[in-house]
């Protein structure tokens, strides 16, 4: 009696452990299922950056930029976004949707992107933005005539190129007046020295000067 006890007890361990060792393959089986059903999920959908360009945003300072990110599957179908995180290195600086900034320094400034969608599944993107070195504008200046009269009309011509735009000019006429006009009549008799200012839209600027001899009538 013994002996059949011990075999009996011993059919019964061996069934248990097939059904528990059962139990864990098609645990694992879900596991491995569901991970890949997970993974084929997320490999259709990518992240799409509006106001980004691919291979990197590049411009003069002040460089002013705005993205929103949004979440597209593999047949063009918007996903929802359920959260943003913004990361320069490893410090977040926004976890707003639409993220706008003004890069001022030259150089290259990476961004992490983090989208998480509302499975919580959580996409990635690099970013670049570049910021390149602006040149101030380049001016020639020429005064007509060279040698005027008291009350004579002098034409101050600013010939000016810039890598950008020439935003605005100023005139210091060397008599202690400035102004914007290009006109200019003196009242003295004298020696005085132009100087003209050109500004471009990165804020850069440069001056040229030119002397004039006014003499009486």
């Amino acid at each position: 009696m013994k002996n059949v006890f011990v075999v009996v007890v011993t059919i019964v361990l061996i069934i248990v452990s097939l059904v528990v060792a059962s139990r864990v393959v098609k645990s694992i089986t879900n596991v491995k299922g569901s991970t890949e059903i997970e993974d084929k999920r997320k490999k259709n959908i990518h992240v799409v950056v509006v106001g980004y360009k691919e291979g990197g945003v590049e411009g003069k300072k002040p460089l002013a930029v705005k993205f929103i990110p949004e979440l597209v599957g593999s047949k063009g179908k918007s996903i929802e976004v359920a959260s943003c995180g913004w990361y320069i290195g490893d410090k977040l600086v926004s976890d707003k949707r639409v993220y706008t900034d003004i890069f001022k320094e030259v150089g290259e400034t990476k961004i992490k992107l983090l989208v998480q969608n509302a499975l919580g599944d959580v996409y990635e993107k690099d970013l670049s933005i570049r910021v390149v070195k602006n040149y101030p504008p380049k001016c020639v200046l020429e005064i007509i005539p060279e040698e005027t009269v008291v009350g004579g009309l002098v034409n101050i011509r600013a010939k000016c190129v810039d890598d950008g735009r020439v935003t605005k000019i100023k005139y210091d006429y060397g008599d202690g007046s400035q102004g914007m006009n290009s006109y200019h009549i003196y009242k003295e008799v004298g020696s005085y020295m132009v100087t003209v200012t050109a500004y471009d839209d990165s804020g850069d600027y440069t001056q040229v000067q030119e002397a004039i001899n006014v003499i009486g009538k």
